[in-house]
């Protein structure tokens, strides 16, 4: 099993590292060829508002299908799994399609209490763009469903490329144009990604595809057991969308073009947690969910353990490293093209404090998946929503004291609150956690990790 879960990791991390490279450099061709200004800050705040009801299905379907599915396949065996998927995709599609039309009646509205603090014009733009991206949320939300069902069958490399994929496409569209792009035809080239992903996972499941009926019954067991542990999921998607919301709001009432570098600081500092955490974490799941599924209790103790002692090998130094090179790292990703030096300073700024959190955010997603596989998904929604509330407390007080690094600030400190509660919370209510070993792991790992930075900045 170690060697299956080790040569699947490094499968997903491979083509994660390609994907997240290729994220980096969609980002940068962005910022080459518009900058950080009205028109990144519109792109930026409407593929938010578009996407605002993922939190309400999709970004949950991986988290809490894959126990379920697992359950189903030992129980009930693969037919009736592959019918339960069926059955699901049909009514996460009509879900998704009310949200779509709901998105698009509502863009200026909805802009508009996104954006207080931003002028007519940025408002202007921003709801146009969410009315051609929104249309995404269907053909996300399919891809998600189809890639929680090859993962559940430990088929990891398709959804790990999806969004290889979708760089691909926005490529194709940047690189030759330049600053001779548009920014709506960005954002409609980025709904055509979309649609890419869809064809592209699509080959990986033709049998299962094959076999697909539109029959729907809301009446089955499995589908109620799925929204009974999606209510806390969603509760805590939409209060983690609101706590992003409020970042917005924030930084809307600054200079124009900080939403853009909030956001850019982000990108980079998502890119790299993603790049550690999403490839254990995806091959790691569905392990843990079949091991509490039948009980297998030594499975469990040395997964999870393994899982923490990797994370913590990586991101320590990782942190530390980031942060002394933040400056080359900006420069290396943003700076050309319309995007200046003055730029890059701004954002590395961001960037540095949005890093001090990257442990923490880094154990806090892992230990999230710990208490889903375990079908406890109030555990982690009531962390989430206490540290958010840290975190919009955090970044109204801090952006008074620090301008737009507070922001940044709040959040990197709230991750590490969040990793700490729920460390806590799965020593008291489990066994499963050695906490002399973590401790002793941690220590050794973040002395070596300071040591090196110290070498670095001499």
């Amino acid at each position: 099993m170690k060697k299956n879960m080790a040569k699947s990791s490094l499968i997903v991390m491979i083509i994660s590292i390609i994907s997240k490279l290729m994220g980096t450099i969609r980002t940068s061709l962005i910022a080459r060829s518009f900058g950080q200004g009205l028109e990144t800050d519109a792109y930026g705040t409407a593929l938010k508002i578009a996407f605002f009801a993922m939190v309400f299905v999709n970004i949950g379907i991986n988290v809490v299908m894959i126990p379920i599915l697992s359950k189903v396949k030992n129980e009930d065996g693969q037919k009736e799994k592959e019918w339960f998927f069926n059955n699901f995709t049909n009514i996460i599609s009509i879900i998704n399609l009310i949200f779509v039309l709901l998105t698009i009646a509502l863009a200026k509205p909805i802009t508009q209490l996104t954006l207080p603090g931003g002028d007519p014009e940025l408002i202007e733009w921003t709801a146009r763009l969410v009315k051609i991206m929104a249309p995404g949320l269907l053909i996300v939300g399919i891809v998600h469903s189809i890639g929680t069902f090859q993962q559940s069958e430990y088929l990891f490399g398709p959804m790990a490329a999806v969004g290889i994929i979708h760089n691909i496409v926005i490529f194709s569209y940047l690189a030759p144009l330049g600053t001779k792009a548009t920014i709506s035809g960005l954002a409609k080239i980025t709904l055509l990604g979309y649609f890419c992903q869809l064809l592209f996972i699509s080959v990986f499941s033709r049998k299962m595809l094959k076999n697909y009926q539109l029959k729907i019954d809301f009446q089955d067991s499995n589908i109620k057991e799925f929204w009974v542990l999606m209510i806390p999921v969603v509760i805590m998607g939409f209060v983690d969308q609101i706590n992003k919301f409020t970042t917005t709001i924030l930084a809307s009432f600054l200079d124009i073009g900080i939403i853009t570098t909030i956001n850019n600081a982000y990108i980079l500092f998502a890119a790299i947690l993603s790049l550690i955490v999403a490839s254990i974490s995806t091959v790691i799941y569905p392990t843990l969910s079949n091991a509490f599924s039948i009980n297998d209790h030594e499975t469990l103790k040395k997964v999870i353990k393994q899982g923490i002692e990797v994370l913590l090998l990586i991101l320590l130094p990782v942190s530390i490293g980031v942060i002394v090179l933040s400056q080359t790292l900006v420069e290396i990703v943003f700076e050309r093209g319309a995007f200046t030096a003055m730029d890059s300073i701004i954002t590395k700024n961001a960037f540095i404090y949005f890093a001090i959190g990257l442990t923490g955010h880094g154990l806090m997603r892992y230990l999230n998946r710990v208490f889903y596989a375990m079908k406890n998904t109030r555990t982690p929604m009531v962390v989430q929503i206490l540290t958010i509330i840290f975190n919009i407390i955090g970044a109204i007080v801090l952006v008074k004291i620090m301008d737009y690094r507070g922001l940044a600030l709040a959040q990197g400190l709230a991750g590490i609150l969040s990793s700490s509660i729920l460390f806590v919370l799965l020593i008291i209510t489990t066994d499963i956690i050695d906490l002399k070993m973590i401790i002793k792991s941690f220590s050794k790992i973040l002395f070596s990790s300071l040591v090196m930075g110290g070498i670095v900045i001499g």
